[in-house]
């Protein structure tokens, strides 16, 4: 059996939106609070008041806080995104990374998530750095500045360095992929599926790019 149902209609002055209308969204800006701590003004009221240090937000709604000498993310409603854990940092740009500095000189990016990201290795130019090392610059950015010596990235997104006299391999991450155990690196990587010609030990030697010895191509 089959059960008509009625539905009323009503007049359509009755039905039209009557919301009210939107006004632009607004994100809190900075401000010191009140109770000495540093928050952030909505509306003309202190809110997440409750830090040291806080900086504008980014264009993905998220901005950076320092909490106990350490810096991490809040979002629009003043929730932790990325727990304050880093000792340095600057704000996302609009690539959606953010250079941040975890421990000693060594800064490298991530993304909203708090993930450690590998930018295009072709954007990574090999120079030195303020801290008298050498490392990559990703426009303004110095990352991964902890070796003696940097060299570009190759086509199989790998980049030899050197670091307390060996040579290595590294990714866009600035993660090592090969050891640094090779005095010297004879012939770089040339293809993404090619090889390199080291010398360890006084000996030549030919390596794929997981580090592994092979016979000469």
């Amino acid at each position: 059996m089959i059960i008509g149902v009625m539905v009323a209609t009503l007049p359509r002055a009755e039905y039209e939106d009557r919301s009210p209308p939107l006004v632009p969204d607004t994100l809190p800006s900075p401000t010191q609070c009140g109770n000495g701590k540093a928050g952030y003004l909505r509306a003309g009221q202190e809110v997440f008041c409750r830090f040291d240090e806080t900086t504008p937000f980014a264009a993905n709604r998220l901005a950076g806080v320092r909490d106990g000498g350490k810096w991490g993310w809040i979002d629009a409603d003043g929730k932790e995104v990325i727990a304050p854990r880093y000792r340095a940092a600057e704000p996302f740009s609009a690539d959606g990374f953010a250079p941040v500095q975890a421990q000693g000189d060594i800064w490298f990016l991530i993304d909203r998530n708090g993930a450690r990201v590998a930018p295009d290795p072709l954007l990574l130019t090999p120079g030195g750095c303020r801290n008298g090392k050498k490392g990559y610059f990703h426009g303004d950015w110095e990352l991964y500045c902890a070796f003696d010596e940097t060299s570009a990235f190759a086509p199989n997104q790998l980049a030899s360095a050197r670091k307390n006299g060996q040579w290595g391999w590294i990714d866009a991450r600035g993660e090592t992929v090969i050891p640094f155990r090779y005095q010297e690196v004879i012939e770089d990587f040339g293809s993404e599926d090619g090889l390199a010609m080291v010398k360890r030990q006084e000996a030549r030697k030919w390596i794929d790019r997981q580090g592994r010895e092979t016979a000469a191509p």
